[in-house]
């Protein structure tokens, strides 16, 4: 599998879990606190290979470079977000 293939995958993975938590009901707490760690666990391995990996051989390429600091930029806000909610 190529790196933008896996990275795809990711996306969809979370995009999948996001949609579990939300088709939860209020009994559902112990399902959504198990989401909730598996997504973060996931996000921080995704985040990892992007800014170790993905990101700095797109820096390189002039037409890629403010895409990937705009990325830097989300990915910092989801953390934000994941660690107020985890």
């Amino acid at each position: 599998m190529d790196a933008i293939a896996l990275l795809k995958a990711d996306h969809d993975r979370v995009k999948k879990m996001l949609d579990e938590g939300e088709t939860t009901t209020e009994r559902g707490v112990a399902t959504r606190t198990e989401l909730l760690e598996t997504l973060k666990r996931e996000m921080m391995i995704h985040e990892r290979i992007e800014e170790e990996i993905f990101y700095p051989a797109l820096k390189e390429h002039p037409n890629s470079r403010a895409i990937v600091l705009d990325d830097y930029v989300e990915y910092h806000v989801v953390a934000e977000i994941m660690g107020e909610v985890v």
